[in-house]
C-alpha cells in the first residue's frame, strides 16, 4: 500500500482522487498544494520582474541598430533581423524576415501557451509555439536590432530552424524567446554569447546588445 502511495505521488496521472485506490484524501491534498505552490511562485516571479524592470528603465539608452553582412554569393540579398523590445516586463525577442523589396516581410517569435504559464515556466515546463505575425505590433517598442544580410541558402536554412521550434516546450531562462534567437543566430554563423545566470544576458534586452557587440 505504501509503495502504491509513493508511486501515486510521483505520477501526475494519479493525482486525482477518482484515479486512486489508497489514501485518496492525502493525494487530493497533495494535488491542491502543488497548484498553490505553482500559483504563488508565479506571483513572486511577476513581482520580481516588475521591480527589476524599474531598475533597468533608468539605465536604458537610445536605440542601437546594427547592420552586418554574411552574404557569400552575388545573388539577391535576404535579411534576418534580430529584435529586442522593452514593451514587456522583461522585454521580448523576435525575428523579422525580408528581402531587398521589403526587409520586414514577416515576423516570428517563440511564445508559451499562456502568459501565466510563461512566468511559471522557470520551474514547470509549458507548451511553446512559434507565432508568425504576433510580433508585428511590437516593432515600435524595439530598442536593439541586429540586421543580417544573407544569401538565399542561408535564409532558407534559418527558416528551417524556425520550423523545428514549432510546437515544442517552453522553459523560461532555458528555452524561450532568447533561446530561439540564439538558435537561429548560431546556425547562420553569428558569434553567440552564452546565456548567464538570472538576468545576465538572460533576458532579450541584455542578450541582444551582447550579440550585437560580438558581431560588430
Amino acid at each position: 500500500m505504501n509503495r502504491h502511495l509513493n508511486r501515486c505521488l510521483l505520477d501526475t496521472n494519479c493525482w486525482f482522487p477518482l484515479k486512486t485506490i489508497d489514501y485518496p484524501f492525502v493525494v487530493y491534498i497533495w494535488h491542491i498544494l502543488l497548484r498553490q505552490i505553482y500559483f504563488w511562485v508565479g506571483i513572486i516571479i511577476i513581482i520580481l520582474k516588475i521591480v527589476f524592470s524599474k531598475v533597468v528603465n533608468t539605465t536604458r539608452t537610445k536605440k542601437i541598430i546594427k547592420k552586418i553582412s554574411l552574404k557569400k554569393s552575388s545573388g539577391a540579398s535576404y535579411f534576418i533581423t534580430f529584435y529586442s523590445t522593452v514593451g514587456h516586463i522583461h522585454g521580448h525577442g523576435f525575428i523579422a524576415w525580408g528581402n531587398e523589396q521589403c526587409t520586414h516581410e514577416n515576423f516570428s517569435g517563440f511564445y508559451p501557451s499562456s502568459k501565466f504559464r510563461g512566468h511559471t515556466s522557470v520551474f514547470v515546463k509549458a507548451k511553446g509555439k512559434i507565432l508568425y505575425e504576433e510580433d508585428k505590433k511590437y516593432i515600435n517598442d524595439v530598442i536593439y536590432a541586429l540586421q543580417v544580410e544573407v544569401d538565399l541558402e542561408t535564409y532558407n536554412y534559418a527558416k528551417h530552424i524556425t520550423c523545428l521550434w514549432q510546437e515544442s516546450f517552453y522553459a523560461g531562462g532555458k528555452r524561450d524567446c532568447v533561446t530561439y534567437l540564439y538558435s537561429v543566430a548560431q546556425h547562420i554563423g553569428l558569434k553567440t554569447p552564452v546565456r548567464g545566470f538570472f538576468y545576465l544576458y538572460t533576458i532579450p534586452e541584455t542578450y541582444l546588445p551582447k550579440l550585437i557587440k560580438m558581431n560588430s
